[in-house]
């Protein structure tokens, strides 16, 4: 009998309908950043995810890989900046301040600062 059950296939994993996208807590390991950035990128629009079924409930955000690597592509924490110049994050959002770098996402406290790769890019920072 127990030969027979290790014999049947075992069941297909539930994750099967979200092969293509990623979970708030594999983005944030994705990103390097923190729950609570993730957060506040899908508050704020900079993620946008894939919509929740509608009977849904408490069930954590996603957003496609797709979206993911262009976010990547596009955008850069003040945490991945600063460790490639030999700088701490506070000095170097103190430095972006003053060349009249804004990031696009600046939350509060455990929320990373986000900046354009374009806009360091242009002051040679990246």
């Amino acid at each position: 009998m127990i030969r027979e059950k290790r014999a049947e296939p075992k069941k297909p994993a539930r994750r099967a309908k979200y092969e293509d996208t990623l979970s708030a807590d594999e983005i944030r390991v994705r990103l390097g950043v923190t729950g609570s950035t993730v957060e506040e990128l899908f508050r704020v629009g900079l993620l946008v995810g894939v919509p929740r079924r509608e009977t849904a409930k408490n069930h954590a955000r996603r957003a496609s890989k797709a979206e993911i690597e262009a976010f990547n592509n596009t955008y850069i924490s003040a945490e991945e900046v600063a460790p490639r110049l030999g700088m701490v994050t506070t000095k170097l959002v103190k430095k972006l301040d003053r060349l009249g770098i804004d990031p696009v996402l600046r939350g509060a406290k455990h929320v990373a600062k986000i900046y354009r790769r374009e806009d360091l890019a242009k002051h040679a920072l990246i």
